[in-house]
């Protein structure tokens, strides 16, 4: 059985993604499914679509941390005491519920490549109407 999958908001972001490259490359604008891309190319798109979204929220929280040193920097009397409280509060009121949304999001997407596999190991086994 093959293992590769990949969910489904991936997948439509990658044929958006081709779709874009179609229309750039070809005028006349024609629509693409899943199986009209071959297995490995699709793989190869997933992954670098993957890689550019992660690449881009590296950059991001990079800034971020940067802009954050230099807040911290142009306070006069910011203590540890002030940033502890700070932390604090940006777990338990900004992290927090970003992680329980992220954590369910983990969770359908695992559900989702479960039901595929077992589905994939059923057709493998040729079924017939009377199973």
């Amino acid at each position: 059985v093959d293992r590769r999958f990949w969910p489904m908001q991936v997948q439509s972001l990658m044929l958006t993604q081709h779709k874009l490259t179609m229309n750039d490359t070809d005028t006349t604008s024609k629509t693409t499914t899943l199986m009209e891309i071959d297995a490995e190319d699709q793989q190869i798109a997933c992954e670098n679509l993957l890689n550019e979204h992660l690449q881009k929220m590296k950059r991001q929280v990079e800034y971020y941390e940067k802009e954050l040193d230099e807040k911290q920097s142009t306070f006069i009397r910011f203590t540890s005491t002030i940033q502890e409280t700070i932390e604090i509060h940006v777990q338990t009121y900004g992290i927090k519920p970003l992680k329980k949304k992220r954590d369910l999001k983990l969770a359908l997407v695992n559900y989702d490549y479960d039901s595929e596999m077992v589905q994939r190991e059923y057709f493998q086994e040729q079924p017939n109407n009377y199973q």
